[in-house]
């Protein structure tokens, strides 16, 4: 491929590769930087001898240059640099377009959310999840693999996996595309992801579905509907029970130590009750101030 290039091109993907401008190298071979746009757009070609200071800049044989052929080892190396620099810009671009067009969080940097490893581009899985945008997400999942952070060393009290750098972090790459669990989306509040995961295990137990329920029910277990901000907690936790979750009670054995466990069916149907409830009287109350709203607008008006 560097073969078919111009000496211009090869020139390009040179100093591209060290990370120079066209300053940068004008300086160090003394010319213009206009001399060196010339060079690389092929409205002119360099002297022999500005060839021979530019075979000595980037440490590469004259063969390079004027043939676009390696022979020697500083030449391969050469190579190696142009083709992983290419690839990290395509990876950039790649990351960069989706941003630029997919995502609505534009106030969140993009490294926050994506990253390139290996000349390659991920997107972070417990960032993204924290968006709790299953649209999103999906967006995301179709367009790259994700990436989770495993901790080099144990997190102490407070700290969280995102306050890893990738520097300091084991990168687990997962497969593509991926499938999201229940653990993953504790978090969430997004409906999107519930019904996602209980498709998944819809398939996942085919053969035995009361394990549906019970995956569910350990997920309704970590909820807790008291000081919730956002409503779509509770259609959350209505969604795990109406298909198949419940809360259980463990009772102690009398004659020895142990205990049994038990559906706690009273439970579960008062928090479903407080949950449509809750549901019910925000909507009454939001539909109230829709309507004081719309008075005072007609008072104004008249």
């Amino acid at each position: 491929m560097f073969k078919t290039l111009s000496i211009g091109e090869r020139l390009c993907n040179l100093r591209q590769s060290r990370k120079m401008t066209q300053k940068d190298l004008a300086t160090i071979i003394n010319v213009s930087d206009k001399t060196i746009s010339k060079w690389e757009t092929g409205e002119n070609e360099p002297d022999i001898a500005s060839i021979k200071k530019i075979t000595e800049v980037f440490e590469i044989s004259l063969d390079l240059v004027l043939n676009g052929v390696s022979s020697c080892e500083n030449d391969e190396k050469a190579l190696k640099l142009i083709q992983d620099t290419k690839e990290y810009s395509q990876a950039s671009k790649a990351i960069n377009d989706f941003y630029k067009n997919e995502c609505p969080y534009q106030e969140i940097e993009s490294s926050s959310l994506f990253i390139i490893i290996e000349n390659k581009p991920y997107a972070i899985l417990d960032c993204i999840l924290l968006l709790d945008d299953y649209d999103f997400f999906c967006k995301v999942n179709e367009r790259f693999s994700f990436i989770r952070y495993v901790p080099a060393k144990p997190l102490g009290e407070g700290q969280s996996v995102l306050d890893e750098s990738p520097v300091s972090a084991h990168n687990e790459i997962l497969c593509h595309p991926y499938q999201p669990t229940l653990k993953d989306i504790e978090l969430c509040n997004d409906i999107g992801f519930y019904e996602n995961v209980k498709a998944f295990l819809e398939k996942k137990y085919e053969k035995r579905p009361e394990m549906i329920g019970v995956e569910l029910s350990a997920c309704l277990e970590k909820l807790r509907i008291e000081d919730v901000s956002d409503d779509r907690v509770y259609l959350k936790i209505l969604f795990l029970i109406d298909n198949g979750a419940v809360y259980h009670i463990q009772i102690p054995y009398e004659q020895c130590a142990g205990y049994r466990t038990l559906v706690d069916r009273a439970r579960t149907d008062l928090v479903y009750k407080l949950c449509n409830d809750n549901l019910y009287y925000t909507e009454k109350i939001e539909e109230l101030e829709r309507r004081l709203e719309s008075l005072e607008s007609l008072k104004k008006d008249n």
